[in-house]
């Protein structure tokens, strides 16, 4: 999505009321205990272990810390990830 296009859906969803989630704007993370990580509307992935796992989202990536993380499912707006979740970062943020 193109910056023109983001601000437009970001604008018609605050006048509609819409949560930007919804119109692909923001990121949506779901954490399930600290064993289960859903991400909706991402981008794809940056960087991956066993231990981080780096998530491109429309602004801002999103960096997750702990062991023993698997992709267990993917597709083009969403991802679930397990594994033990130590902490997570939303920006610019050094491993």
């Amino acid at each position: 999505m193109n910056e023109k296009m983001r601000k437009s859906a970001e604008f018609l969803s605050e006048k509609l009321d819409i949560p930007k989630e919804l119109v692909g704007v923001k990121a949506k993370i779901t954490i399930l205990g600290n064993e289960e990580i859903t991400v909706e509307n991402h981008k794809g992935i940056i960087s991956f272990s066993k231990e981080y796992l780096e998530i491109a989202t429309h602004k801002d990536n999103i960096s997750l810390y702990g062991d023993n993380f698997e992709i267990c499912y993917i597709s083009e707006g969403t991802m679930v990830i397990k594994g033990k979740l130590n902490r997570i970062s939303v920006g610019e943020d050094d491993e």
